[in-house]
């Protein structure tokens, strides 16, 4: 073998030397690469390179209105400003104009469900108006419309994507504009309170009202509770179960009342389990001289408002109850006192903080706060999260948090940033306001309640 090796060289005659040279570049190369081969300058542009992105040869396609880019080895096509690239095909570059696209508003697949979109941002909807118009809201995700109670006291269904409402029970003859929020929602299954009628009713009479409970979008009204109930809440505990907390006697004055609530007559907190095996209401709470007007609930406790008079004293309170399960049963525990110069009005609840309303003397005129307390309570005093000219409902959908304010606009609060959603210039008042996963619906007045409408917006 060394005599044909050597013959071979011989023949080769000075080439032998480059030979000689190029196996020692080799066998150098094997020592630093381990025996791998170096990569091509294809190979090595590959991850970026819009001529051979990801692979040798595959070469990134442009379009109109974005041009092309290699990210991570795939091919993605990098839009203009305002432009969007909604139909994942980079062939026909970014398409959609998503400054005014009702249904790429903003960005691809927000959808204004109706609305317009000017610069980006989606316009308001106006569902309803006049009669059948609910000033009180409750919805959910899994119903495909907002359930309300009208002026008149009667429960409405109005679908999330516009129509007439229907008739879900009877009212009184004549309207109130500030009936207390008396719906709610738990487990697909909407709960109500019926309008009483002496002696706050317009209308006189005397039959007491129930807690009425009905299927979202499937019937089955019933009664589960009777005597005289105004604010309601609910909230599921199981898939299966959920807790129905509803307030009876003095109902809280409206707006255009004047005066402390009828001594007399003392709301109680009554919480009744609905489920599989109903159980009879139980007395919860005796909640003192004072109005309640709003209530929210979590799988812990309730929470409620005692509006007291609308005054300049300002003696409302925030109290709930909690441990309702519990060993050595529920607790009660007052978050904010009289002491605090505040007339708590909307409130809403989640497992780690509560969110309400409160009239409190502002620069020398009453205006309503938004305020929060943890947890714990609000030990320190309620925390100020937001500065709403006059703030009224509130919502919490995760971590955002809505509202409804006096000035005409819907805001929300979302990692110490406000925001407003829509404006309105005063024209109307908007009321109360309730939120699912993709809307943000809301109800106003305007002319003294003479006119009441209900909106929604798409969530940014």
């Amino acid at each position: 073998m060394r005599s044909r090796v050597r013959a071979g060289l011989g023949f080769l005659g000075g080439s032998a030397f480059v030979l000689a040279a190029v196996l020692a570049a080799c066998r150098f190369t094997d020592d630093l690469t381990g025996g791998a081969a170096l990569p091509s300058e294809c190979d090595a542009d590959a991850p970026q390179s819009i001529t051979n992105c990801g692979a040798c040869g595959r070469v990134c396609a442009s379009g109109p209105n974005g041009f092309a880019a290699c990210v991570d080895g795939g091919c993605q096509v990098m839009c203009a400003p305002g432009f969007g690239d909604c139909d994942e095909d980079s062939t026909n570059g970014c398409e959609v104009y998503v400054l005014d696209a009702g249904a790429h508003c903003g960005r691809c697949g927000h959808d204004c469900q109706g609305g317009s979109c000017q610069t980006g941002v989606c316009g308001r909807v106006m569902l309803r108006s006049g009669d059948g118009t609910p000033i009180h809201i409750a919805t959910n995700n899994g119903s495909t419309s907002v359930y309300g109670i009208t002026p008149f006291g009667r429960v409405v269904s109005v679908p999330k994507a516009g129509g007439d409402a229907s008739y879900l029970t009877e009212g009184s003859a004549s309207p109130r504009l500030d009936p207390p929020p008396r719906i709610a929602i738990a487990n697909n299954v909407l709960y109500a309170t019926s309008w009483r009628k002496p002696p706050w009713g317009p209308d006189g009479g005397a039959a007491p009202g129930a807690v009425l409970s009905m299927y979202v979008d499937g019937g089955g009204l019933r009664s589960i509770a009777a005597n005289e109930p105004y604010a309601i809440t609910a909230t599921p505990v199981s898939t299966a179960q959920a807790y129905v907390y509803w307030s009876e006697g003095t109902p809280p004055p409206i707006w255009a009342d004047a005066g402390a609530p009828d001594a007399s007559d003392p709301p109680t907190i009554l919480r009744r389990a609905v489920g599989p095996a109903f159980t009879s209401a139980t007395v919860i709470a005796d909640a003192g001289v004072a109005a309640i007007y709003s209530m929210a609930s979590d799988s812990n406790g309730v929470f409620w408002t005692n509006t007291g008079a609308y005054t300049e004293s300002h003696r409302g309170t925030l109290e709930r109850y909690l441990n309702m399960s519990g060993t050595g049963g529920p607790v009660r525990d007052e978050l904010v006192g009289a002491e605090h110069k505040l007339a708590p009005f909307a409130v809403a609840a989640t497992s780690s903080s509560v969110f309400f309303t409160a009239t409190g003397a502002g620069g020398g005129t009453l205006r309503n706060l938004l305020l929060s307390c943890g947890a714990s309570g609000c030990l320190q005093g309620p925390s100020r999260i937001a500065y709403p000219y006059d703030a009224r409902f509130v919502a919490v959908s995760g971590a955002t948090i809505f509202w409804t304010d006096g000035d005409g606009t819907i805001r929300s609060l979302l990692n110490g940033v406000e925001s407003t959603l829509s404006r309105d210039d005063r024209t109307t008042s908007p009321w109360d306001i309730a939120v699912d996963d993709t809307t943000i619906y809301w109800t106003a007045y305007a002319n003294a309640g003479a006119n009441v409408y209900l909106f929604k917006i798409a969530r940014p």
